[in-house]
């Protein structure tokens, strides 16, 4: 079974079919145990959603009779069990389309971002401008040619180009 909840609130079998539900009690029980699926949601909880923050009195009682006509169309996967102080939608989130865009968003928010690049490691070619030789003088020996000595000037002899007005 599938329970839709964006759009209007529809209970429908693996198929597509839709299953029948009872009027807008029971459709907002199913919202709000749907939400929650595989969470306990108290009955005081449970009476301040169905009616919208103002419940009667007989509210409890009125649940419970909700409950028990909606748990007896669910199947193919979901179950609605009574709790000590509560009821338990339990099944497979997945089954609830609120709760399978989220798992949607989930995944494509983590295929978004950019996996980090490994740290090249030092001298395994990967990054060829890291892997240079030392710098040093050149080698000497027999076939190579004695390096040639490096004279500075320290200013003397050197000229400076003149800026000449024209």
């Amino acid at each position: 079974m599938q329970i839709l909840l964006l759009g209007p609130i529809e209970l429908r079998t693996d198929e597509g079919r839709p299953v029948a539900i009872g009027g807008d009690r029971q459709r907002a029980l199913l919202a709000a145990l749907a939400l929650e699926i595989n969470q306990v949601v108290p009955l005081g909880r449970l009476a301040q959603l169905v009616w919208d923050g103002t419940p009667p009195p007989d509210a409890p009682a009125v649940l419970r009779t909700e409950a028990a006509e909606l748990g007896s169309r669910l199947g193919g996967g979901l179950e609605l069990l009574a709790r000590e102080d509560g009821y338990l939608l339990r099944g497979d989130a997945q089954r609830v389309d609120v709760h399978r865009f989220q798992s949607l968003l989930d995944d494509a928010a983590r295929l978004a971002e950019p996996e980090p690049e490994p740290e090249p490691e030092p001298g395994s070619g990967s990054d060829p401008g890291l892997d240079l030789p030392p710098v040093g003088p050149p080698p000497v020996g027999p076939g190579r040619p004695d390096p040639v000595p490096v004279q500075h000037d320290q200013g003397e002899g050197l000229s400076r180009p003149s800026c000449h007005s024209f």
